[in-house]
Order: structure tokens, then C-alpha cells, then sequence
């Protein structure tokens, strides 16, 4: 119900820029927004992988599970109700906190170690059948560090795997070994090992983007079913209040990739000489990749996506994405202070900028040109009408049109405009609305009184349109023309 709710508030909008008067369907951009996250992470995800093979890291793919008390109806019980589970200690709050908790502690354990320090890859979250929720991972480390102690080189797998076993509550006899069948069941992990012989083999890639699929994959609101696995998991997602995928280690770079992959050359070649770099990486990737897919030469198409491939990792690594391979600049998310409907000051993002070694900034916009989100306009509809003899002498409204002959013998017709008066579907206007009343009382919020304060309140009822024309319409007039009658008349009326 939620998504069908969205997709007809996108559908009943427009996105307008504000230079051009151009109007774009808001239900179209978010349709095309969707269907490119896939992509974008997929390129993410596989620039990560080729920087791991760049840097010598080995790719490791794990799970973790909860404890039994945390399954209502687990599969080894035959999916009956389970004895120990809890409302009150095991509901999806509770569930939420032990998981993230866990999660988080597995990550401090993980940096503890120097050599994993410079850890960098996703996490993911994926449900049992009885709803119970866990986790897959998939990051790169080092092949083996070395052990201070003894003086000798140790796998890296089985410090991690000792790491595991240990937040999972085993014991010394239950570490899973590399290869082998589990003993703790509450975690499993893999060594991802690509044989360079057998194209065949799943990438690391491959091992995450199954699951992270599900979070992304774009079903029309009106043709969603209840048995539907994507609608299931999210659904499943916002009931616990957990994020579907997110990037460990390194900085979040999707959405400054974005927006310089989609950027238009023109404004891209204006661009100060560091954001320049990491663009035209970018757009090589773009480039190469569009070939790969339209070479029809197997091997031909798969060096073109390699190279493609080589590019973004180089774009990721001018953005600061990899904490073992930092550039002497660093990226700052800018915002602009505001103020939302609750007169709180709120902030919203107008870009980013590279601050380099002299601590100069490098700024680039969110957006190229200036949109605003508005209601669309609702286009009149008309209805044909048949006029009776008998009526050919009644008086007619002038905004109707006659479409007839002025043979009396003929039959007459009128074209009726229906006079729907024009609705704001989106809520939009009024919410543009209080947004305007509320800046401007922000100014004098220090003098309100009690009774300032329950008035105010009244911009959420039909006293809105009021409230503007005293806050706004009425003010600026009097600024506009500036009279110091106009002026004390409005001070008179309206002392606060």
C-alpha cells in the first residue's frame, strides 16, 4: 500500500526547473533512478574487487547468524513455533539491536588487528523463512599477517574465523576451518578463491550482488503480490528498521559517482581540474562499458567491461574510497542550514567540495540547474453535449463553446468544460506553504508567548491559507510598498 501511495504521489508531480520553466514527470525520474541504482552498485562492487586484485587482498565471504532464542520457527524445529522464543526479549527491536551490536563488535575486533585496518567491502542483510533476520559479508584483507608473538606468518582466514567463533559463543574446539564442514553453526566464512583458469567462477562480486539484488530490484507498485520475494524482503527490511546493503571501510562514493557518470559533458568540461580527473575516469568506464555490450566477439566484449572496469576502480580511488590508498586531498560533504516545519534547523545538501593540501576548496554542485518539486497541473476535461429544441433559446456560459450550425433544422452540441476545481494531490503547495511561514517566523521565534505557539499549530488545518496571507502576502506588500500607512494599519490589526 506504501509503494502504490508513492508511486501515485510521484505520479501526480512534476519536477520543474526553475531557469528553463521545463517540466519533467517526477514518477518517470524516480522510475529511472531505480532501475540505475542496480547498475551503479554492480559497478561499485566489482571497481572493489579489482582494487583488491590490484592491492593482493583476498576476498572473504562470510554469514552470521543469531542465537536460537532469536527464531520463532526455526527449520530444525519443522518450522514450529519455537519454545524460547520471547515477545517481550525477541521482538524485531530487540532482534535489530543484538544483530547491529554484533555486527559492530565484529568490525572493532576486526581493526584491533593493524594489517586489517585498511579493510574495505558490504555488508548485507538476508532473512531465514521463520523471518529471523542475518547477515552476509563480503570484504578483502590481506592473504596472511604476521604474528608478532612467534615470529611467524598466519593465515588470515583463521584469525577472522577465531574472531567469529568467539562473538558467536564457541569454544576453542568449535573454529570452522577453511574448506571444511561447520562446527559452529552460528557463522560461516569462505576464502574466495578465483581460478584463473576456469572463467567460470563466480567473482567475489557475484557472491554479494545476489543478495544486495533483492533490496534493489524495481517492481511496479500496482503489480506487487504478497508472494512476491523482492516485495517480501522489503517488507521484512522496514518491519526490523535495517538497511538492505551498506559499504564497510571505505567512504560512501555512490552518490558523487552519480552524479559526475550522468553529468553532461559541457558542464563536465568546466569542471576544477581534481573533480576533471576522477569524471573523465568515469566516462571512460562509460564508454567502454556501452562498447563491451554492443560487441558481439565474446572475448573482445569481456576485455572491453575489464577495461571499463580498471577505470572506475580508478575513479573510487581519486574519491578516497579505499582506506588503504588515501590521495593528499580530502572530500567534504557541504550543506546549507534551513529550516524544517517543526522550526528546527535542519540542513540540506548543495554538494561537495576537495579540500587539497593548501586547504583550498574544490566545489561541486548537487545539481547542474536549480528544480523545484510541484504539483502537476490538472489538464481541464470537456464533455459533448446534445441540446434539445427546446433549448436552443437558454442562455449559454461564456466559457462554453458552441460547436453547431445555424440551421435550426440541425441538431446542436455544446462542448462543456467540467469545472473540476484543481486539486493538490500532492500536498506539495501547502507544505511549500508552511515551509515559507515557518522560515520567516523563525526570525522572531525568541518572542513567541504561549499563545503564539498554539496558533501557529493552525497551519496544519484550514486556518493555513489565513495564517500565510497575515505572515507572507500581507508583509511583503507592505515591503514592496513601503507606505508608513500600510504599515501601522498592519501593526494595528495585528499587534503580535
Amino acid at each position: 500500500q506504501d509503494e502504490k501511495k508513492a508511486k501515485h504521489w510521484a505520479q501526480s508531480a512534476v519536477v520543474r526547473i526553475v531557469e528553463s520553466g521545463e517540466e519533467i514527470s517526477l514518477y518517470e525520474i524516480t522510475k529511472k533512478k531505480k532501475n540505475a541504482r542496480l547498475s551503479s552498485i554492480y559497478a561499485i562492487t566489482s571497481a572493489y574487487v579489482a582494487e583488491a586484485e590490484n592491492a593482493g587482498l583476498s576476498a572473504f565471504f562470510g554469514t552470521i547468524t543469531l542465537p536460537p532464542e532469536f527464531h520463532p520457527a526455526p527449520k530444525s524445529h519443522g518450522s514450529r513455533k519455537n519454545k524460547n522464543w520471547q515477545f517481550k526479549k525477541n521482538n524485531c527491536n530487540e532482534t535489530k539491536n543484538y544483530l547491529s551490536d554484533l555486527i559492530s563488535l565484529f568490525r572493532a575486533n576486526l581493526k584491533k588487528v593493524k594489517e586489517f585496518r585498511g579493510m574495505f567491502g558490504f555488508k548485507v542483510i538476508e532473512f531465514h523463512e521463520d523471518g529471523c533476520p542475518h547477515t552476509h559479508f563480503l570484504f578483502f584483507l590481506p592473504p596472511q599477517i604476521h604474528d608478532r608473538k612467534n615470529l611467524t606468518m598466519i593465515n588470515s582466514y583463521d584469525v577472522v574465523s577465531k574472531i567469529l567463533n568467539r562473538l558467536t559463543g564457541g569454544s576453542e574446539d568449535t573454529v570452522n576451518k577453511n574448506g571444511e564442514d561447520a562446527i559452529n553453526h552460528r557463522y560461516d566464512l569462505k576464502l574466495i578463491e578465483k581460478n584463473e583458469d576456469d572463467d567460470e567462477t563466480a567473482s567475489p562480486a557475484s557472491y554479494i550482488m545476489t543478495y544486495i539484488k533483492k533490496s534493489l530490484e524495481v517492481t511496479d507498485a500496482d503489480e506487487m503480490t504478497y508472494d512476491d520475494e523482492a516485495v517480501r524482503h522489503k517488507s521484512q527490511l522496514s518491519a526490523f528498521g535495517l538497511r538492505g546493503y551498506s559499504f564497510w571501510g571505505g567512504r560512501s562514493v555512490k552518490s558523487i559517482c552519480d552524479r559526475l557518470y550522468n553529468m553532461h559533458p559541457k558542464n563536465g568540461s568546466k569542471l576544477p581540474i581534481l573533480w576533471l580527473n576522477i569524471y573523465e575516469n568515469l566516462q571512460l568506464s562509460k564508454d567502454f562499458w556501452k562498447k563491451g555490450t554492443d560487441e558481439k566477439n565474446d572475448i573482445e566484449a569481456k576485455n572491453y567491461k575489464n577495461i571499463s572496469k580498471e577505470y572506475y576502480r580508478k575513479a573510487l580511488t581519486l574519491l578516497n574510497a579505499f582506506p588503504h590508498s588515501r590521495q593528499d586531498y580530502k572530500i567534504v560533504t557541504e550543506y546549507d542550514n534551513s529550516v524544517n516545519k517543526f522550526l528546527e534547523k535542519s540542513e540540506k545538501l548543495i554538494g561537495w567540495s576537495i579540500v587539497d593540501e593548501h586547504e583550498e576548496k574544490h566545489f561541486l554542485p548537487h545539481r547542474d540547474v536549480e528544480v523545484v518539486v510541484d504539483a502537476k497541473e490538472i489538464e481541464p476535461e470537456y464533455k459533448i453535449i446534445k441540446i434539445e429544441k427546446y433549448q436552443y433559446n437558454m442562455p449559454l456560459s461564456k466559457a462554453n463553446k458552441v460547436d453547431s450550425s445555424s440551421d435550426d433544422n440541425e441538431e446542436k452540441f455544446i462542448r462543456v468544460k467540467i469545472n473540476k476545481p484543481e486539486i493538490d494531490r500532492t500536498g506539495i503547495r501547502k507544505n511549500r506553504m508552511r515551509k515559507e511561514i515557518t522560515e520567516r517566523l523563525f526570525n522572531v521565534i525568541d518572542e513567541f508567548n504561549f499563545i503564539d505557539s498554539l496558533k501557529i499549530q493552525d497551519i496544519y488545518t484550514n486556518k493555513l491559507d489565513d495564517i500565510y496571507k497575515h505572515c507572507i502576502t500581507d508583509i511583503n506588500y507592505v515591503v514592496e510598498n513601503t507606505t508608513y500607512n500600510n504599515l501601522v494599519s498592519l501593526i494595528s490589526n495585528y499587534p503580535r
